[in-house]
């Protein structure tokens, strides 16, 4: 299968993004000090794999429901605005793949390569929460005094 340059470039794009985005809310959150802080870190260790995989079978986002039942019970923290966004990320992980052919070029390869993506959507919006929900355990590392300083470091 010959994808192009240009897709290929796009597609390192996005998942260097994605796992940027989540390494930066690892590193900034600090190391895990309670239980929650893991759940929330497992979690997103999973729908990041899930998320930048090359090949994404829609069976694959059923392992998402463990995050999501996480953060539906209160294991992990949603922030206020989180609710109504779970809820539309668990929808667009749970429709079905339809395909329609529609009039027109342009049409059809919008909604082949953008509109059937509502997995992939639906996963970012709960990569999203999850990463909120990391922030939320521990708060930023840089505002917890009680923190060791790496070996070798003195504390000032």
């Amino acid at each position: 299968l010959d994808i192009g340059p240009g897709f290929t470039l796009l597609r390192s794009g996005i998942v260097g993004v994605i796992l940027a985005a989540v390494v930066g809310v690892c590193w900034r959150a600090g190391y895990p000090r309670k239980v929650q802080a893991w759940h929330a870190e497992l979690s997103l260790v999973l729908t990041t794999a899930i998320l930048i995989a090359p090949i994404s079978w829609t069976h694959y986002y059923v392992l998402l429901i463990v995050p999501v039942a996480a953060l539906v019970s209160g294991r992990l923290s949603l922030p206020p605005w989180g609710r109504p966004v779970l809820a539309l990320s668990v929808l667009l992980m749970s429709l079905p793949v339809v395909t329609f052919g529609f009039q027109g070029r342009i049409a059809n390869a919008v909604y082949e390569r953008l509109l059937v993506s509502h997995f992939f959507f639906g996963g970012l919006l709960l990569l999203g929460l999850l990463m909120a929900a990391r922030l939320r355990v521990d708060g930023p590392a840089a505002s917890l005094p009680d923190r060791a300083p790496p070996a070798g470091v003195q504390k000032a």
